[in-house]
Parts: structure tokens; sequence; C-alpha cells
């Protein structure tokens, strides 16, 4: 491997980290959303807001809390960067940096970027678990072994992009 493709690999990387952390972050959002469900919803209602959610989009995630009470103005805003962010890197950052002009000089302007947008997403998930811990919210840790077992027993046990049965994106037949 040459040192162009190591350098747009390492991009590629940190790129799709990134996508990662502002993936996890919109899953905070619907932590919120969650705090906020009224006591007594019985599990299939909470289920049908759960899919709604899982059709939305960040920003329209986003767009729907912002004017809740609980938000300061500050964190709700770096929020709304934050679906901005996500939303360039979807449809812009590697169009501009990397297949306009491939270069050495796009490559390092284009890791420096990305190092600056981790340190400033890190810092928000960092606000936004401390907002969620004011709500109610106290994470995975915080959780009971039967919570935690109830949570595991809801999980797929396959993944459907992952196996060959019928109506997979894999079944070229």
């Amino acid at each position: 491997m040459d040192d162009d493709s190591m350098s747009a690999g390492l991009i590629y990387v940190a790129y799709g980290e990134l996508m990662h952390k502002l993936q996890v972050m919109e899953m905070s959002l619907w932590e919120i959303q969650a705090l906020q469900m009224k006591k007594g919803m019985t599990d299939a209602q909470a289920f049908a807001q759960v899919e709604k959610w899982d059709g939305t989009t960040f920003g329209a995630l986003y767009r729907g809390m912002k004017s809740q009470p609980h938000w300061t103005e500050d964190l709700i805003w770096k929020v709304g960067q934050a679906v901005q962010l996500r939303n360039h890197l979807a449809h812009n950052f590697l169009r501009e940096f990397f297949l306009a002009v491939e270069s050495q000089a796009n490559y390092e302007a284009g890791a420096d970027q990305l190092l600056d947008w981790h340190g400033v997403v890190d810092e928000l998930a960092g606000q936004l678990d401390e907002h969620i811990k004011t709500l109610g919210g106290g994470g995975w840790d915080q959780l009971d072994e039967a919570s935690k077992a109830e949570v595991e027993a809801l999980r797929p046990k396959a993944w459907p992009l992952n196996n060959d049965s019928e109506g997979s994106w894999r079944n070229t037949e």
C-alpha cells in the first residue's frame, strides 16, 4: 500500500468513527425522549414511539425536541451544530476534500478538520451524558442485573444484512 492509499484509508477510518459517534449521539436523544415518555404507557405504545424515532432523521428528531424546556440554550445549540456536522459529513465532506482534488494537502486539511470535530463531538457527548443524568437517566452501568438481562433478551439474534436468508441483500438468486 502506498503512502497516498494509507493516508486516504486513515481519513476514511476517522470519518467512519466520527459518523459512528454522531449516530450514538442520536441514540442519546432517543434516551432523552424515552425519559419524557408518559408513565403508564404500554410496551406496545413505547415500542411504537421507538419505531417512530427509528424512522426519522437526526435533524427531524432534534427539531422535534429543541423546544423542550429541559435544554439550556447552549446545549441545544450545540446539538443543532452536531446535526449540521453530520449532514455536512454525509453529503459534502468526502467530496470536498478527496474527490474533487486529490492531494496530500487535502488529506492533511481533512485530517486536521476531522480531529477538531472528534474533539468537539466527544465534548458534546459528555455534556449530553451529564444532561441525561439530570433528567433521571443513568446509562448501562446504572441498570440492575434484571434490567440488563431484559435488554439483552431484546437484542436481535441475527442481523438482517449478515445472513443469507430469503430477502437478504446478498441473496443474488
